[in-house]
């Protein structure tokens, strides 16, 4: 979320909620805050967060274990907007 540990916003998304699973973060010049989507591999989630690397066709899928991350990688998913 930008923020480091300490902060007190540490783990609010630019919508106000606490990160978690079945989160991500969206250029929301592509995708509106607040949808409702459903990814390939992952299922439904919600665009709830924005980064300063998340620009155009790119998501960021939050997982909680860092290890969990590496394994997903970057990879191309589909991605279809449900609301």
């Amino acid at each position: 979320c930008g923020k480091l540990p300490g902060d007190p916003d540490y783990g609010i998304t630019a919508t106000g909620i606490k990160v978690r699973p079945g989160v991500v973060a969206v250029d929301e010049d592509v995708i509106k805050l607040g949808s409702r989507l459903w990814i390939e591999g992952i299922g439904e989630v919600v665009a709830a967060d924005t980064g300063g690397g998340i620009k155009g066709n790119r998501i960021d899928i939050y997982m909680d274990k860092h290890e969990e991350a590496v394994k997903w990688g970057r990879r191309v998913v589909r991605v279809k907007i449900m609301d």
